[in-house]
């Protein structure tokens, strides 16, 4: 499985919809794909980290438009992920005191060490004068923004590569904070997704490997027509012992070039035995 993201992997709406209660997390990464993560130019040329790239506003999309019927691979075999901090919530996602409270709150011990929830290239890193606080920003190669505020400490950089279960920050009450707290935010091109479609809030856990992006960003969820399009179509490949991006793309009369776009990855990717790639 392979991510960036904008991604339409699956064979079943099921399989979409219908996914495990506690996915396993996944922080650890061998030296060599470390390495390779380091050195490689997706970071630095893929459009998810050229275009509204703006780390001085808060929201850098706008109105610009996006693809509502695509898929987004949320994490898979190369991609891990993490819980920010493993505490309670204790304010949801919704309607509070007359406003939209677009996150969930976590209260903390000042000082306690955030992390981030997945892989991904820091945005914005600062103060906010909007009420955030200290506040961090990470984008992540699907397009997903998860935002960090109220924050104490800043531990990293605007532009710097992080993996997900990485410290980047500490918690606590900068901003307009009623108490310490980390307040978590899941956006994509700016628009607010409840973190509990995608994280168990009491396991700490992914629910999903995948998503559609109306799924995440209608109230509604994704029209069955969205469903029908993306299940009906879409044609995967399981890596096997031996396996190339050349060899796949040979086997299934296509290119490198095609699947690296179809799945989000680079050609100096790693590639595991029994990871799902889309090729058409």
């Amino acid at each position: 499985m392979k991510s960036i993201f904008l991604l339409l992997l699956l064979s079943s709406a099921s399989h979409l919809l219908a996914a495990p209660n506690c996915l396993p997390q996944q922080t650890e990464r061998t030296a060599d794909s470390l390495k390779k993560m380091k050195r490689v130019s997706f970071y630095d040329t893929s459009a998810i980290y050229t275009k509204h790239w703006n780390q001085t506003v808060t929201f850098a999309y706008g109105n610009a438009p996006f693809d509502a019927s695509a898929l987004l691979r949320i994490t898979d075999s190369i991609h891990g992920y993490a819980f920010p901090i493993e505490k309670a919530t204790t304010s949801g996602f919704g309607r509070r005191h007359g406003s939209v409270h677009k996150g969930i709150d976590i209260p903390l011990v000042p000082g306690e060490a955030i992390v981030a929830a997945f892989d991904g290239k820091v945005r914005y890193a600062g103060f906010n004068s909007g009420g955030f606080g200290y506040l961090i920003i990470i984008r992540h190669p699907n397009g997903l923004e998860t935002y960090y505020a109220h924050l104490s400490k800043i531990k990293i950089k605007a532009d710097q590569i992080v993996k997900a279960g990485q410290v980047i920050g500490l918690g606590g009450s900068t901003g307009h904070s009623y108490s310490p707290h980390l307040h978590f935010e899941v956006r994509y091109h700016d628009i607010a997704i409840d973190p509990e479609k995608i994280f168990d809030t009491e396991k700490y856990c992914l629910k999903k490997e995948m998503a559609l992006v109306a799924e995440l960003t209608k109230p509604n969820g994704a029209p069955k027509q969205v469903l029908r399009q993306h299940t009906g179509d879409a044609k995967v490949y399981a890596v096997q012992s031996g396996d190339t991006l050349s060899k796949i793309a040979a086997r299934n009369g296509t290119s490198v070039e095609a699947l690296c776009e179809l799945n989000g990855i680079s050609k100096s990717s790693i590639i595991r035995v029994g990871q799902e790639i889309r090729v058409n």
